[in-house]
């Protein structure tokens, strides 16, 4: 559900407003490399934080450090990491939307 919203803030942020031949009949408008980079470490990071305190090792080591057990660091982490992007894809779709409203206010 937040890929498809992060999708379309991106691509309002970076369009690309050049077709791109597939065939000889078939022309397509594909994002652009910027958004391309931006959509990619958008995931990464939100996606990092999910994860990375993933493995016992350092999942058992901030533990510690928190004075809290693993598995809260687990599910701490999972949480922080989909409220990110759920946060990033929020901020995408009011970005999308006020760019389609320029367009249509124009």
């Amino acid at each position: 559900m937040v890929a498809p919203a992060l999708a379309a803030g991106v691509g309002t942020t970076y369009p690309k407003y050049d077709a791109t031949s597939i065939s000889r009949s078939r022309e397509v408008v594909v994002p652009s490399m910027w958004a391309f980079g931006v959509y990619t470490l958008a995931f990464l990071f939100t996606a990092g934080v999910a994860t990375v305190v993933q493995v016992p090792a350092l999942a058992g080591a901030l533990a510690n450090l928190l004075g809290t057990t693993a598995a809260a660091v687990h599910v701490g982490a999972l949480v922080a990491g989909v409220l990110l992007a759920g946060v990033l894809a929020a901020v995408s779709v009011r970005v999308a939307v006020r760019a389609f409203d320029g367009y249509t206010d124009a």
